[in-house]
């Protein structure tokens, strides 16, 4: 996530301002600091995030769920995942697709692993 959750509510953190005057009155230094964003509670917060997200599968579901032995239909007691009867379409996967066949068409010897394809809106 990157920034304390707490800012996504709109806090901000308080800044403090501490002047320094020398013998006859005149500023000679100021220094300002701010509180921290990330406290105790706000890193358990993110790291408990980042524990979820862990376990998330392709599907969105998680994997210590749909991998666990329980999940097996064949067991009795457990439970069982049903998915969609038809999909729906994807036309942001559909342009990656045709964007990924289009450079691989163009650089055939080019390996396939580790490119990070992506799609953005582009409003017509």
């Amino acid at each position: 996530m990157g920034v304390a959750p707490r800012r996504l509510q709109g806090w901000e953190p308080r800044t403090f301002t501490e002047y320094e005057y020398d013998e006859a009155g005149m500023l000679v230094s100021t220094a300002t600091t701010a509180e921290p964003e990330f406290d105790a509670n706000q890193l358990a917060l993110l790291l408990a995030h980042e524990e979820v997200l862990s376990d998330r599968g392709p599907h969105g579901l998680p994997l210590s769920e749909t991998t666990d032995p329980r999940a097996d239909p064949a067991i009795r007691g457990g439970w069982r995942y049903e998915a969609n009867k038809s999909p729906r379409f994807d036309y942001a996967a559909q342009a990656i697709a045709h964007a990924q066949d289009a450079y691989y068409k163009a650089y055939p010897d080019e390996p396939r692993g580790g490119h990070g394809w992506y799609a953005r809106r582009v409003d017509a």
